[in-house]
């Protein structure tokens, strides 16, 4: 009998703590990021591919005056449909890494998801858990500049540059 007491206890505690009442979520930052949010996302999404799944690649800026933890699995993507989907790793090369951004570091990589779908916005929730930033996705067109990069990477990786619509 000890086994339902305990599954009902977990329930309990899911149930209580994995909606917080009032909780907003984050704003949307406009391509290019916001100026004001600690850390910024950038996102732009990728042409088609063959296979079941959609992509964006982001640029993400440290802004705090903290180690700011990366991992693919704080990503989500949100589609045109409205649905959010989590991010699945190993689905193409080049996925955002794990690693560690110091205050002022930048890095770059791919977020994926299931589906074929356009995502209008990327979120990431800083330690998987904690306060997100939520970026508009810069649609692909034949015409539109190359995703934004790190620094050491192209010229989008200057400061100053800012990606285009």
């Amino acid at each position: 009998m000890r086994a339902p007491a305990a599954v009902t206890a977990l329930i309990a505690t899911l149930a209580l703590t994995a909606c917080q009442p009032g909780a907003q979520p984050a704003s949307v930052q406009p391509p290019g990021g916001d100026g004001a949010a600690p850390f910024v996302i950038q996102a732009r999404q990728l042409p088609p591919q063959a296979g079941p799944y959609s992509c964006v690649r982001v640029l993400v800026t440290n802004r705090t005056r903290e180690t700011l933890h990366i991992n693919p699995l704080f990503f989500d993507l949100t589609g045109s449909d409205d649905v959010r989907r989590k991010a699945v790793i190993g689905l193409r090369d080049g996925d955002i890494e794990m690693m560690d951004l110091a205050p002022g570091e930048k890095t770059t990589g791919l977020v994926c998801a299931d589906g074929n779908f356009t995502a209008d916005v990327v979120t990431f929730t800083k330690n998987g858990n904690g306060e997100s930033a939520r970026a508009e996705v810069v649609p692909f067109t034949e015409t539109s500049p190359s995703p934004p990069e790190a620094p050491g990477e192209g010229a989008a990786g200057n400061p100053s540059s800012q990606p285009s619509a």
